[in-house]
């Protein structure tokens, strides 16, 4: 998706990627499948945004210090999904 999209209220997706503190993020296992396991660095919020309507939003790094230009967005329109299972997948 692409970060110049907006919230309902009026401020845009990349500037929540660009100043959400590393503190916000928590590390998350996941594991391949050939059993191997990835560790990622993840944020899970559920929003609203402009022509799409209500969303969970997953946003994804690999380390913890990197910084917005590594950030991997997610956004799906399911109910009650994990930032680990949308990773997984």
């Amino acid at each position: 998706m692409a970060r110049n999209r907006k919230f309902t209220n009026g401020k845009y997706v990349s500037d929540l990627m660009r100043h959400l503190p590393k503190s916000c993020y928590s590390r998350r296992a996941i594991h391949k499948p050939d059993g191997r396991r990835c560790d990622y660095w993840v944020f899970q919020k559920r929003a609203t945004l402009n022509h799409l309507g209500d969303v969970t939003i997953v946003l994804s790094k690999k380390r913890r210090n990197q910084g917005p230009n590594q950030v991997r967005l997610f956004v799906t329109h399911l109910n009650g999904v994990t930032a680990s299972t949308v990773l997984s997948l």
